[in-house]
């Protein structure tokens, strides 16, 4: 399974790495897994 980091899902999108984070903490989109490193993994 491919995953997406946060400026992949906001290019796709064509918006800002921290809208994508607002919307998470929103409650827009469902909390995502964080890799080791803290980054946020998006999976399709």
């Amino acid at each position: 399974m491919r995953s997406y980091r946060t400026s992949e899902i906001a290019g796709i999108f064509g918006i800002h790495p921290n809208t994508v984070i607002l919307y998470e903490k929103w409650g827009y989109i469902a909390p995502v897994k964080r890799e080791e490193n803290g980054y946020r993994a998006f999976n399709h």
